[in-house]
């Protein structure tokens, strides 16, 4: 099960989302019933523009809570694919190369699942001076690009909601 964000941090936030702005009310109720159908239903009961919002959404909170090690670390890079497709999506060629550069540091058949990746992770040295030098480029680099996929993700999501079932 993908895990539950943390309410204040996920959603349709604007590009202040750091300064701890929340969602609008209709942003927040649209975003609550998409995670209790995720309970229900499982992830794969979302439509494209749902899975999009969660995957991304995701990357971007699990980031910023810890960096992008902490997306591998949770279950939310289980759908690491559908992430990257959204990203394809939205245009954002230089969000999904970060991403793409931290997913080449894990072999390739440990990408599907939790317990693989944290076990791979845990396997690195602590003293890599190389992964952890990625690791903290990227995180540089994404930190100056989520405002702008933020903003993308935003006007995707909300472009025409009623093509798609929210609850």
């Amino acid at each position: 099960a993908l895990e539950r964000l943390p309410r204040p941090a996920c959603g349709i936030l604007s590009a202040t989302a750091s300064t701890g702005d929340s969602m609008d009310d209709a942003a927040r109720r649209a975003w609550d019933r998409l995670l209790d159908r995720i309970d229900r239903d499982g992830y794969e009961s979302l439509n494209a523009r749902e899975a999009a919002w969660v995957s991304v959404r995701s990357l971007i909170d699990t980031t910023q809570g810890g960096g992008l090690i902490s997306y591998f670390y949770s279950t939310a890079a289980d759908h690491l694919e559908e992430c990257r497709a959204a990203l394809r999506m939205l245009k954002q060629s230089a969000v999904l190369d970060c991403l793409d550069r931290a997913a080449e540091l894990f072999p390739e058949d440990s990408l599907d699942n939790v317990e693989t990746r944290a076990e791979v992770i845990s396997a690195w040295s602590d003293d890599d001076e190389e992964i952890d030098a990625t690791l903290e480029d990227i995180d540089d680099e994404l930190r100056d690009l989520f405002d702008g996929l933020e903003e993308k993700l935003d006007r995707y999501v909300m472009e025409d909601p009623r093509d798609d079932d929210w609850s």
